[in-house]
């Protein structure tokens, strides 16, 4: 397994917009694991962040929800990717703070398979809440998966999530479309460079 020091990414996130990590262990200059939000941190820029591997665990406590949302930037990442989460992730926190509410990010978030029942538990409870939000508010739902499970609620689930993504680009594209006049010069360029940037990943 790899071990990256914190310094070494404050050096190199600056300019940073896609990473990408997989088993791999980022430190603090005393030895200890650097927290999810400590690495996020480091990437001002960030666009699209993975980090994938059994490694994930040691970078997550029960205070990391309230940590990354009150990062500047964490609203503007337009992917997020989490493999491998313990219970220690506190996933009803990351609902009401965040969840509820997201129209902008792409978030797939896969729960580890040796979690216990009843946070598993939990894990559903705000799956159900995303999906009845989802209902009545325009919301982009998370791709959620829990261990190996696989049944009609993570269905539901990744369906709402392709449904808003699909709705997200077509009216991107209606926009693009009513506001292209030639009257508007260069304008067009810029907007379908943004869209091209925003929606490739999708």
């Amino acid at each position: 397994m790899q071990i990256i020091s914190i310094n070494e990414l404050m050096h190199i996130g600056a300019l940073i917009k896609n990473c990408k990590f997989s088993s791999v262990t980022i430190k603090n200059d005393n030895g200890s694991d650097a927290s999810l939000a400590e690495i996020i941190q480091c990437f001002p820029l960030l666009e699209k962040f993975k980090f994938t591997g059994e490694s994930v665990s040691s970078h997550i406590t029960a205070t990391t929800v309230k940590e990354l949302i009150k990062i500047s930037h964490f609203s503007n990442i337009k992917k997020f990717t989490l493999y491998h989460i313990l219970e220690e992730f506190d996933i009803e926190e990351f609902y009401e703070s965040f969840l509820k509410k997201n129209k902008t990010m792409d978030i797939e978030l896969l729960f580890d398979e040796n979690n216990s029942d009843a946070y598993n538990q939990k894990v559903e409870t705000v799956m159900n809440k995303i999906l009845l939000e989802s209902k009545t508010n325009d919301i982009w739902p998370p791709i959620i998966f829990y261990g190996t499970i696989i049944n009609e609620l993570t269905l539901n689930l990744y369906s709402a999530h392709k449904r808003a993504s699909k709705y997200l680009k077509e009216f991107c594209l209606l926009w693009i479309f009513c506001f292209s006049a030639p009257c508007l010069g260069g304008i067009f360029g810029d907007i379908k460079n943004w869209y091209s940037n925003t929606f490739s990943s999708l």
